[in-house]
């Protein structure tokens, strides 16, 4: 085990400058000097630009531990960074640490996501969660392409029109990962379907991403009914009045559901919609705000899987002006999902 350089910070001794005995680093949040260094502290630092620093002893190389700049890798040294997923897995160093950046990725690889709604919101999410590396999908839409979607669901072509959404997602996604991916296309509606083991395997980590924009109601009850007493985290993603919403994301299945404090109606016209509406919403839909959904997304599972987010949230994106804002994500206790007397 040696001490490195967190690969998202910067670390600049100059021996030759004018001010060799001074230190320049940029972490996390600025840049900063350590001045007036002495020799052992020069020769140490030397051995971490090296790679053969294991323990350390000075006034700066222990202050630079503490800001996160340096610290203890077991596999720094055999990392490719060549590899496909490089530099993603080293973005994850904002918010963690590289060993603890791998383990993100390897739990990213291991995870099957199940998309519902292969539309504007969820083929933007299915293009995040491959660059993410992500290798095992299951698509949930019973809709074909049409003209209307290609300006921003860009992972269909002119060619795709008339044909099933999820067979062409699938096309998509084995083009350009080599058919690397294991992609279960199903052309159907999720409130039709009637047992859960098609879609959730209790031998696998399963994630869901909710962004269906018809029936919204009705699948959004489904979804928390569903993913909740399973313990499956799940997020919707999806456009509401004047915002589009990313979440409210639920980790947490001792907190709220995410539809008895919707955002969208109040809780009883919410819960009588559901019991038989079949809703449909012709939602303003553009690449712009869908590619932001999907990196708010992207970079929610991130942040939860480096152990940064405990709770359930959501993001309101406004459409007028792109302000995020972070609301609040509150249970009822009358709820039947989440509440004190819950029965699903």
């Amino acid at each position: 085990m040696i001490y490195i350089v967190n690969p998202v910070c910067r670390l600049m001794w100059l021996p030759n400058s004018r001010e060799p005995h001074s230190i320049t680093y940029f972490g996390v949040k600025k840049k900063e000097v350590i001045e007036n260094l002495g020799s052992d502290e020069i020769d140490e630092i030397r051995s971490l630009l090296n790679g053969k620093l294991t323990q350390i002893n000075t006034r700066a190389l222990k202050l630079l531990k503490e800001k996160g700049v340096v610290y203890q890798s077991h596999f720094f040294n055999d990392f490719d960074f060549s590899g496909k997923y490089s530099r993603q897995i080293i973005s994850y160093c904002n918010y963690t640490n590289f060993d603890k950046a791998l383990d993100i990725h390897q739990q990213i690889i291991e995870t099957t996501f199940i998309v519902i709604g292969v539309g504007g919101a969820g083929s933007n999410a299915i293009m995040q969660l491959l660059s993410m590396g992500v290798r095992k999908f299951v698509l949930i839409d019973p809709d074909i392409v049409e003209l209307s979607n290609l300006n921003r669901q860009i992972i269909f072509s002119i060619e795709s029109i008339g044909k099933p959404k999820v067979l062409e997602a699938k096309k998509y996604i084995h083009s350009i990962t080599a058919g690397q991916c294991q992609v279960k296309p199903l052309q159907e509606d999720i409130l039709s379907l009637e047992n859960m083991e098609t879609i959730v395997s209790s031998n696998e980590k399963n994630f869901v991403v909710s962004s269906a924009d018809s029936h919204q109601v009705g699948i959004r009850r489904f979804v928390a009914s569903t993913f909740y007493k399973l313990k499956i985290p799940y997020i919707f993603l999806g456009y509401y009045g004047m915002s589009a919403r990313v979440g409210p994301m639920i980790i947490d299945h001792n907190g709220a559901c995410g539809i008895c404090d919707s955002f969208i109606f109040n809780f009883e016209d919410m819960m009588e919609l559901a019991e038989g509406s079949s809703t449909v919403n012709i939602a303003p839909s553009s690449l712009s705000v869908n590619t932001l959904m999907a990196a708010l997304f992207s970079n929610q599972i991130v942040q939860w899987l480096a152990g940064n987010m405990s709770k359930n949230s959501t993001y309101s994106i406004e459409l007028d002006n792109l302000e995020i804002k972070t609301l609040e994500t509150k249970k009822r206790n009358s709820c039947k999902i989440c509440g004190e007397n819950k029965h699903v």
